[in-house]
């Protein structure tokens, strides 16, 4: 019994001037294709020969392959195997075999049936997908917005690599229907050229985009692990050197004599939890990313009265476009906010500056190389200098 040797299946069937060759190529080596399956196709060892193959594209109902399949046998091809839509036929070299179609434009006229039912009804399959590109860019203009700009976005990555993800079958898609474009323009091609595919080349193309598409699917998932490892909320009292960590404290601005809020609860507004906090993150984009949210007590105030909170944000960016970009979202929603203007207010030894200073709030932003730094304190008699310099000095150690 003869011996049966699998082969994988690099690409699609679509690439027929490829595949046409490769198989004649084995033949002349004395493995004859027998069957193709779902990833490999399975030769059988015999004496070298040298055959012709054709691979046609039919409708996948099987009254209308068996149709197919009579048609071409009557004209001298050997039916081989079937794998979805494609049928693999073979003929000995310069065997005098007839063509099914009479000329190229024949079996394009064929095709569009079967484009159909592969791909869809042309025009709905083409605004379907311009729908769901124009859904995915409203999405993410609205999550930008809502951020207060695109760098702010990039630290929420979850939306970005959702978009990912879902691009990245649409461009498998994409993909599949330029190669059956491909096979179109292959009819073109006079008949004594036809098996002239380059295999490998398609091969390598395959492997390439193939090695592409997984290494952004597991970085992604190894993405997601390391962030949730990452990823922490930690209360300020459990917490032995916050000197260590590159953002400043109410101990750090103000002079005043207080002590921290020991309540038992926290205090929940907009999602935000205002109990003596440090949250950890990091992301692909932004390694390194600290919220702090610190609130006390005067020593001479009553409970009634207004007491100092002190809320930090802290990026380091990946790249210098990232912390610039960063900035200006940061100072644009800032603003927005506030509906005031943060003005510069200091520029020199690789620090920049821009500060608001109302009545019941100091806002501070510091840039220094990928650093950024939002200060906003609350209720507290620390000016915008007294934030400036504690900046600085946490920054340098």
């Amino acid at each position: 019994m003869a011996k049966v040797i699998r082969k994988i299946l690099f690409g699609d069937l679509f690439n027929t001037l490829e595949y046409e060759e490769y198989f004649s190529e084995m033949s002349r080596n004395g493995l004859h294709l027998k069957k193709i399956g779902r990833c490999f196709a399975y030769f059988e060892e015999g004496e070298p020969n040298y055959l012709n193959y054709k691979i046609d594209i039919v409708n996948k109902d099987e009254e209308k392959k068996e149709i197919r399949i009579r048609q071409y046998k009557r004209r001298g091809w050997d039916f081989i195997s079937e794998r979805y839509n494609f049928l693999v036929f073979s003929s000995p070299l310069n065997s005098g075999v007839e063509e099914l179609y009479e000329n190229p434009e024949d079996q394009k006229l064929e095709l569009e049936d079967i484009k159909k039912e592969i791909f869809g009804g042309g025009i709905t399959s083409i605004i379907l997908i311009i729908i769901s590109i124009l859904l995915l860019i409203l999405m993410l203009y609205e999550r930008t917005k809502s951020e207060g700009g695109f760098y702010l976005l990039l630290t929420k990555d979850e939306l970005i690599i959702t978009i990912i993800l879902t691009l990245l079958p649409l461009f498998k898609e994409m993909r599949r229907k330029l190669s059956f474009k491909k096979f179109e323009k292959s009819l073109d091609i006079v008949e004594s050229f036809r098996y002239g595919g380059d295999y490998l080349l398609m091969r390598n193309k395959f492997i390439i985009r193939k090695s592409i598409y997984y290494f952004i699917i597991l970085f992604i998932i190894f993405s997601m692990i390391y962030k949730v490892s990452e990823d922490k909320s930690i209360n300020l009292s459990e917490i032995e050197d916050i000197e260590a960590l590159p953002v400043i404290s109410i101990k750090d601005i103000e002079t005043m004599d207080y002590s921290l809020d020991e309540s038992s609860y926290r205090i929940i507004k907009d999602d935000i939890d205002y109990g003596n906090h440090i949250y950890k993150s990091w992301n692909i984009l932004i390694p390194e990313e600290y919220s702090l949210i610190e609130t006390a007590f005067f020593e001479d105030s009553s409970p009634s009265e207004l007491n100092p909170r002190l809320t930090i944000d802290y990026y380091l960016g990946r790249f210098d476009n990232i912390s610039e970009g960063l900035e200006k979202d940061i100072r644009f929603r800032e603003e927005k906010r506030e509906s005031s203007t943060l003005y510069k207010i200091q520029e020199e030894d690789g620090y920049t500056f821009y500060g608001l200073e109302k009545e019941d709030l100091s806002i501070v932003i510091c840039r220094s190389g990928k650093q950024i730094v939002l200060v906003k304190y609350y209720d507290g008699t620390a000016s915008l200098e007294d934030i400036v310099e504690a900046i600085i000095k946490k920054l340098e150690l």
